[in-house]
């Protein structure tokens, strides 16, 4: 991880360090927002066995908010198709109705159209290239409270600690 950067701007609080909290981090970082903290209730990034995978226009949206997720995704990540074959498809198959395998779906995506990794090799490139003391593990979100006169949110955690954010929390629908 990197040396800790001087604290600046709103205090922004993130819940969940999965794949969507740590690439709304990077964006937030990218664009000079370093008091940043990702509250994650587990106590370390964890191994599922997932494999995730993404399309040309979802490395597009990513490499927006981010061009550090896209960095990573490319670090880590193995492209579709063959150098060749700028035709290349993917394919999702029913093997389980019948005998016979049906054809679902065929996407054309040519080559690196499509980019899968497995999702604990992208949580860690994305952590590794967060400033240091970003996410705290061992934080479970028990309590949420907002001060009407400030409009500063308090997060209470099942340790009995909180921590305040700036921003308000959305009302309930």
């Amino acid at each position: 991880m990197a040396a800790p950067a001087p604290q600046s701007g709103p205090r922004i609080a993130i819940v969940g360090s999965g794949v969507v909290g740590l690439i709304i981090a990077q964006g937030l970082v990218a664009r000079g927002l370093t008091n940043v903290t990702v509250y994650e209730q587990a106590s370390c990034v964890q191994e599922n066995g997932a494999g995730v995978g993404f399309t040309r226009s979802a490395i597009n949206c990513m490499r927006l908010i981010s061009p550090v997720v896209e960095d990573v995704l490319n670090s880590i990540s193995n492209g579709s198709g063959m150098d060749d074959d700028e035709d290349d498809y993917l394919q999702w198959v029913d093997g389980y109705n019948g005998d016979e395998e049906e054809l679902l779906v065929k996407l054309s995506v040519g080559k690196d159209g499509f980019q899968g990794c497995h999702r604990q090799h992208l949580l860690m490139g994305l952590l590794d290239r967060l400033p240091a003391g970003t996410v705290e593990f061992g934080k479970r979100v028990e309590s949420l409270y907002e001060d009407p006169e400030t409009g500063l949110v308090t997060i209470g955690f099942g340790d009995g600690k909180s921590a305040c954010a700036d921003a308000r929390k959305c009302p309930k629908e």
